[in-house]
């Protein structure tokens, strides 16, 4: 309120009766703000000269000082001034923040709140702020926002707020001050909210039904690509789409997945198909959304539409498979024949196989083409150009190097005569039996042993499978054989190799186990064979008849060896070896007592060299 042009708005005055001088101290006198009150030196009345804010002060003390003629104090007086408040200045709202809020919010969701400040004096009508809205952009059916009178805080007035159909609102927000009474003063503040995305939308595909063709024998490549449709925020998870194959993909022949730039779906075939098995292919696919779907969807959701896996809604692709000329193939593509090794048989002269492809088209045999060998790395094979018919260019070995597990492989060709030329490639697996076709082989052909060494051990080994091979029957060589010798049984393919030098008269002690029964359990050869082998350091023959137990020296001025070896000490009768067979007769001879002389040579001449020649036989 203007009280400048009032003769005075206070007075002081001093209580003596004398006359006084007047002047004013303190701020809005004598400090700033200067000369706001001026006091007439005479009177004491006090005038006001400029228009009071509340705002900017709301009070002033001054000091009234009283003064004799002499100037002396005579008394000092306190004035204080309080401005009264007047309504003259409206609310200002304090920023307003954007606000976000969730669509199908329930009724009552906070969405934000205002705030607005008055400079009136507090506790008073002329700050109390009383809130409305004022107005909403878009204008819809409804109010979907109220908010609080005397707080400022914006609730969602029903569940009825759609994403899909508006996205942003704008609110026009009043502030009055004097509670919202008539002729109190307003200001108004717009609050933008933004309507947030939730999936309540199913995703669905462009059509019902897709149509298209791929051709036979072909893979890994691009079917069709099928378009999404869905209406919630575009590149959030609740618009993303997966697609999914739920029907007719048994044999994973086709794959699915998502473009990530176009958000289309990518059917590809990933194995090839035959159009002979299979003419048409139909597939169930299904659309769904990288996020879950919101549980009590509205809209198409309770449309009762087919629903696939994850939510999403089913389509059916239709696929024609174009047939495509195959040309031959063989079936089976390993064919597998039987021949033997046996050199008796007339293998050469005979047909082992045909192996002729079929026409994949007709299932038929093949027309129009011609045969030919492939990879053949020994030569074994020639093949009829015209009827496949298969026979062997040389003998089968099955020792071969060229085998595998006793299995030579070989390839085929089947050429086409038409344009282009196909190929097609069978394989030939010919399993070879064995025949007993390889002499058995001492392990080593010479040993070097002290003259002093009492047990060689002797192995062989033969390249023939059971039965032809193992177990072996040992024999001693009697010629160029030095040294007495006998021989016990070791295993399948070896025997101990036994001797004494000690210089005494050749004796055999009784073997302590029953000999008949060792013996004899490992004199076998080879079933139906009569193929017999020796070895020496510098020869090889063969002989009529095996020699099992010749005795040394035969023919030679050396004689025995002298006192052989002895087992544990046992009676030394070996009279027995006159019952067994022939191979052994030898055997009894070596057991006789022997002149002494020729032994104690031996024994020196064997000292002298320190070797020892002993020829073994085996026959398998």
């Amino acid at each position: 309120m203007d009280y400048t042009d009032r003769l005075y708005v206070a007075k002081i005055k001093s209580d003596m009766d004398r006359t006084m001088y007047y002047t004013l101290f303190g701020h809005g006198a004598s400090e700033e703000p200067y000369n706001l009150f001026v006091v007439e030196e005479t009177t004491g009345q006090v005038r006001i000269f400029d228009v009071l804010d509340r705002e900017e002060r709301a009070s002033y003390i001054l000091t009234g000082v009283a003064r004799f003629r002499n100037g002396t104090v005579a008394e000092r007086i306190e004035l204080m001034i309080e401005v009264e408040d007047e309504n003259d200045n409206p609310p200002v709202f304090v920023s307003v923040p954007a606000a976000r809020v969730i669509e199908s919010s329930p009724a009552g969701t906070l969405v934000a709140q205002l705030n607005a400040t008055d400079a009136d004096k507090i506790n008073t009508l002329h700050s109390k702020i009383a809130y409305s809205i004022m107005k909403q952009e878009p204008k819809d059916s409804s109010n979907h926002f109220y908010i609080e009178r005397g707080t400022g805080l914006i609730y969602v007035t029903d569940a009825t707020l759609d994403r899909e159909r508006v996205s942003f609102y704008s609110l026009t927000i009043e502030g009055a001050d004097m509670d919202g009474a008539p002729g109190g003063n307003t200001a108004t503040a717009t609050v933008n909210i933004e309507v947030t995305d939730i999936n309540d939308n199913i995703p669905t595909l462009e059509k019902d039904e897709y149509s298209c063709s791929i051709v036979e024998n072909v893979a890994h490549i691009e079917v069709i690509r099928l378009k999404a449709l869905d209406l919630d925020e575009e590149n959030t998870e609740n618009w993303l789409a997966v697609f999914d194959i739920i029907t007719g993909n048994d044999d994973n022949i086709f794959s699915i997945k998502t473009d990530p730039v176009t958000n289309e779906g990518i059917l590809r075939l990933e194995k090839p198909v035959d159009f002979e098995e299979t003419p048409d292919i139909k597939l169930g696919v299904v659309v769904s959304n990288k996020a879950s779907p919101v549980v009590g969807l509205g809209g198409a959701a309770e449309g009762g539409l087919g629903l696939g896996v994850g939510g999403g809604l089913e389509g059916e692709v239709n696929i024609v498979v174009e047939n495509k000329p195959e040309g031959a193939a063989f079936t089976p593509k390993v064919k597998s024949l039987q021949v033997s090794e046996n050199p008796d048989s007339d293998i050469l002269a005979e047909v082992i196989g045909i192996y002729s492809a079929t026409d994949e088209d007709s299932r038929k045999p093949a027309e129009n083409v011609q045969y030919a060998k492939g990879e053949d790395k020994d030569n074994w094979l020639t093949v009829d150009p015209v009827t496949a018919e298969i026979r062997l260019n040389k003998v089968p070995d099955r020792e071969s190097p060229f085998l595998n597990n006793g299995t030579y492989y070989a390839t085929i060709l089947c050429l086409s005569h038409g344009v282009p030329s196909m190929t097609a490639t069978g394989t030939i697996a010919i399993r070879v039996a064995d025949a007993n076709d390889n002499c058995p082989t001492l392990t080593n052909n010479l040993e070097d042993i002290c003259s002093n060494t009492q047990v060689v051990i002797v192995t062989a080994t033969d390249n023939d499978a059971e039965p032809n091979g193992a177990p072996f029957l040992f024999s001693i060589v009697p010629i160029e054989t030095t040294g007495l010798w006998g021989l016990e049984p070791r295993s399948v393919v070896g025997v101990t190799l036994i001797t004494c030098l000690c210089g005494v008269p050749a004796t055999f002690t009784e073997l302590p186990y029953e000999t008949r029964e060792h013996l004899i359990a490992y004199h076998t050869e080879g079933q139906g064979e009569d193929k017999r082998t020796s070895h020496s350091a510098d020869s090889h023959f063969a002989i009529d008849m095996p020699l099992v137990y010749d005795y040394e020296g035969k023919g030679s001025s050396v004689g025995s060896a002298g006192c052989c070896f002895s087992l544990p000490e046992f009676d030394n009768d070996l009279k027995f070896l006159d019952d067994l067979d022939w191979k052994f007769k030898t055997l009894a001879g070596i057991t006789q007592k022997q002149d002494s002389a020729e032994p104690l040579h031996l024994k020196a001449a064997e000292r002298r060299t320190g070797v020892v020649d002993v020829k073994v036989f085996c026959t398998g």
